[in-house]
């Protein structure tokens, strides 16, 4: 007698309801295969068009930075045109030998607005150069009640900046800092360190009626909004406001162009 090996291996007979599993197995194995397929093209360019959603979507915040930024530039305070032209005319009128000084200041003043309105970066000695000049125009207003500190430390050739990033602050400062009647004092201080510069401004406050309060700060805050823009993350602006007293105080950074 032979020993009995495994039993032989039997086909199961081929019956209705396993012809349906295979048949079953034929679709959903191919219709797996499409759905996945499907899924991942569809993820593909949902991830396609969401990528330049996102990059149209940045280029449009950058233009519209661009053009914010171009309207702040733009922007020349009328009070310091009418004032000055108005001083112009009444030195005119005295025939006064500061009439001509006046129009020469006024002329630089301004071709250097129009000039550097464009210009991304301009030198800090060109800035305070602009600077002078402009306090030059506002103190033959002021010649008897007016005293002006202005100071500038450092290697100021060194640094590049903004054009026109202090003028609004200053402007400030001669708009409520001065009267007409008591000594009035605006200390302007430009320290240009090693790799930033730093700014200051202190005056009194005097009252101003209410037609002159039109439009407060109104200067400052668009100066805020472009230093934002330009210098962000690469500044720190600092103000003290009391009842009678105004104290400025901003620091900008990776100024140096060496």
């Amino acid at each position: 007698m032979y020993p009995k090996g495994p039993p032989p291996f039997e086909i199961p007979p081929f019956t209705p309801e396993r012809r349906r599993i295979i048949h079953s197995r034929r679709i959903i194995l191919p219709l797996t295969q499409f759905l996945l397929f499907w899924m991942l093209s569809s993820c593909y360019r949902l991830t396609d068009e969401w990528i330049s959603l996102n990059k149209r979507n940045k280029e449009i915040e950058a233009e519209k930075t661009i053009i914010e930024l171009a309207y702040l530039k733009a922007q020349i305070n009328p009070h310091f045109i009418l004032n000055t032209l108005n001083t112009i005319y009444s030195l005119v009128l005295k025939e006064s030998d500061k009439a001509l000084d006046a129009i020469l200041l006024y002329s630089q003043v301004i071709r250097y607005i129009f000039d550097k309105i464009d210009t991304n970066l301009v030198t800090l000695q060109e800035e305070i150069d602009y600077i002078i000049n402009y306090i030059d125009l506002q103190s033959l207003r002021f010649t008897d009640t007016l005293n002006i500190e202005f100071n500038v430390e450092g290697n100021t050739e060194g640094h590049m900046i903004a054009p026109l990033t202090f003028i609004s602050f200053i402007e400030n400062s001669f708009q409520y800092g001065i009267s007409n009647h008591y000594q009035s004092t605006i200390s302007i201080h430009i320290k240009a360190e090693e790799n930033s510069i730093h700014f200051t401004t202190k005056n009194k406050k005097y009252k101003k009626i209410d037609f002159q309060h039109i439009g407060k700060n109104i200067g400052i805050k668009n100066t805020k909004r472009k230093l934002n823009l330009i210098y962000p993350d690469k500044h720190k602006l600092f103000i003290k406001e009391t009842n009678d007293s105004f104290y400025l105080d901003l620091i900008i950074f990776d100024t140096s162009c060496k």
